[in-house]
């Protein structure tokens, strides 16, 4: 079975931002005093950031998924790492290193 490649609703976040653009005009018409008019500011930005960090971590796989579509190979670095050692190799290292110690004591 294929696994199906999601994408990130963009539009529900630019719905969103319509909508705070929309409710912000709308309450800067209305007559509240100032205490109100700053009150219903700050729930207004509170809810708009809430729903962005929800709107986040609902799309975050498909978000991941893009941008892994997005990469080049070209940016990726090719690691070298130096060839494995046997048992052998590992006792002939400690042997040189123990004889080179030695000969640093005497």
């Amino acid at each position: 079975m294929l696994k199906q490649q999601s994408k990130p609703k963009w539009f529900l976040l630019y719905a969103l931002v319509v909508l705070m653009i929309g409710v912000f005009v709308f309450e800067g018409k209305d007559g509240l005093p100032s205490w109100a008019n700053e009150l219903v500011s700050f729930g207004i930005v509170i809810f708009v950031f809430t729903a962005m960090i929800l709107w986040v971590h609902i799309n975050s796989s498909a978000l991941w998924q893009e941008e892994l579509r997005n990469i080049h190979p070209e940016e990726f670095r090719i690691h070298e790492y130096p060839p494995r050692l046997t048992p052998r190799d590992w006792q002939d290292e400690i042997h040189d290193l123990v004889e080179s110690k030695q000969a640093t004591i005497r």
